[in-house]
């Protein structure tokens, strides 16, 4: 059946009771709507919910609807277009409908499932760039960029970011987008999250390899470790254990990698 769009709006408003009224009709046949029902247009229940995301409350009903089996996967295809649940949750942040942190809590959570797979439709790090250049900028959407790069999302390079800020001057000096860029480029460069998260350790490794054959000194001053030097005299495999255990903190996003 074609979902009505009262319905769709009833979504995006919050409007829990009319939704699961129309899902779970109390009639005779005692049969449940299909949740995935579209619109003419497209749109689902699921993707009115995320298009206004502006309570907590209304958060939880999003996620309400998955486990009564909504689809995250689902889109509306236009003759040159596709549009996912991801690209209304975008759009809602961008018209106003939506609270940074709660759209950044919406997207860590899809992120966090286990039958969460990267797509070009899905959530992606291009999209975020694009809040960034219309404005959006805030340390949540920053921390959803920060997710998607680390789950793999597919990179912009050196030019198309510099791109971004040659069209939107206010983005040179603005300090969210500086450090999704500094990311993007290091995870580049490095070639994947993991190789990244790991240059920190491959630093400490360096300096011990040059303090064991003589090339580097431990320094004799008030401020420094005692503790450093001794672990850099263990034996490999001991060293490396006491590596497993170093929370080491990004000098760009401020969190334990």
């Amino acid at each position: 059946m074609v979902l009505p769009l009262e319905m769709f709006r009833a979504a995006q408003s919050g409007d829990r009771d009319a939704v699961l009224a129309y899902l779970y009709p109390q009639d005779d046949s005692g049969d449940a709507r299909d949740v995935n029902e579209q619109t003419e247009e497209g749109g689902s229940i699921l993707m009115g919910a995320v298009s206004q995301i502006d309570s907590a409350a209304k958060l939880a009903f999003v996620w309400e609807l998955v486990r009564r089996g909504a689809d995250l996967a689902l889109f509306i295809q236009g003759d040159d277009f596709r549009i996912g649940v991801f690209d209304l949750a975008i759009n809602g942040l961008r018209r106003g409908r939506s609270r940074p942190e709660l759209f950044r809590d919406f997207l860590l959570q899809w992120l966090d499932r286990e039958d969460f797979v990267l797509s070009v439709f899905g959530p992606r790090v291009s999209a975020v760039c694009e809040l960034f250049a219309r404005g959006h900028s805030s340390r949540p959407v920053a921390e959803v960029l920060f997710a998607l790069v680390r789950a793999g999302s597919p990179l912009y390079e050196r030019q198309t970011l510099e791109l971004h800020e040659a069209r939107h001057p206010p983005l040179a000096q603005d300090e969210h987008w500086l450090a999704c860029k500094d990311l993007i480029l290091g995870v580049g460069a490095a070639g994947s999250w993991p190789a990244y998260a790991r240059l920190p350790r491959k630093r400490v490794l360096r300096l011990r390899s040059l303090m064991l054959r003589g090339r580097a000194r431990p320094r004799r001053t008030r401020g420094a470790d005692p503790v450093v030097a001794r672990a850099f005299k263990l034996p490999n495999e001991m060293a490396w254990k006491v590596l497993a255990f170093w929370r080491v903190e990004s000098e760009v996003t401020g969190e334990v990698i």
